[in-house]
């Protein structure tokens, strides 16, 4: 992909999720709300997290909720079952560490410091805890996720075979830093709704990014082929 696409890329992702909510502002809560993201397309995450704040008056309410009752908040998740446990999960760890669901300490730590306690709960993937060192420790990292980095090489956007390091340095170079937070969200959505691991279920033509997409254009070419061919066999 030359720079004049990568750019066009970036600037087309930005746009995309400019009009969605601002992240919340508590750790806990943006921590929630991000694995929610991690786990259905936006919109869906977005509503969940608005039923479940809804629903209960506090995470220590949902945390000693049951299972079911809460699958039923976030049932769209085509893993709601393991989402549920993983949130409870996490909840009850900082319960039993803390004495209080409350990671607002953060703020009084150093970056290196903060990172080792969110890495030591287990439970939290790379880009959450890069988000939350992002938000409260003004870390200029760019989250990305194993999601993420499908959609970023199928594009071309990023290389297939670079390092972790080597990825932040190129975003870096690309996104501009008011638009990080959208760009992630907009890839981690069409990663979520479009652009799915198993690549007979992608759906490249309502992608965004089709036109400027290296798969994306590979896989149109091939359909278009495969058209030709059926055409000429119901001719003959």
């Amino acid at each position: 992909m030359r720079a004049a696409e990568k750019r066009k890329t970036v600037k087309t992702l930005a746009r995309r999720a400019r009009a969605g909510a601002d992240p919340p502002a508590r750790v806990i809560d943006l921590i929630l709300y991000h694995l929610l993201h991690l786990h259905m397309p936006s919109a869906a995450a977005e509503r969940s997290y608005a039923r479940l704040k809804c629903k209960y008056v506090d995470w220590n309410e949902l945390r000693v909720s049951s299972d079911l009752e809460i699958r039923r908040s976030v049932a769209v998740a085509p893993d709601a079952g393991d989402l549920v446990r993983r949130i409870k999960t996490l909840l009850n760890r900082i319960q039993s560490e803390r004495s209080q669901l409350s990671l607002e300490f953060l703020s009084d730590l150093n970056k290196g410091d903060a990172r080792r306690y969110l890495r030591s709960l287990g439970l939290l993937s790379p880009a959450t805890i890069d988000l939350v060192l992002r938000q409260r420790k003004r870390d200029d990292v760019v989250p990305i996720d194993e999601h993420s980095e499908r959609v970023l090489a199928r594009t071309g956007l990023v290389p297939r075979r670079v390092s972790k390091t080597g990825i932040q340095k190129l975003l870096r170079r690309l996104v501009p830093e008011d638009r990080v937070l959208h760009f992630h969200r907009a890839v981690l959505d069409i990663a979520q709704r479009l652009c799915v691991r198993d690549e007979e279920a992608v759906k490249c033509p309502a992608c965004p990014l089709r036109e400027v997409c290296a798969f994306g254009r590979s896989r149109c070419r091939a359909a278009q082929r495969n058209g030709r061919r059926r055409g000429v066999a119901k001719r003959a």
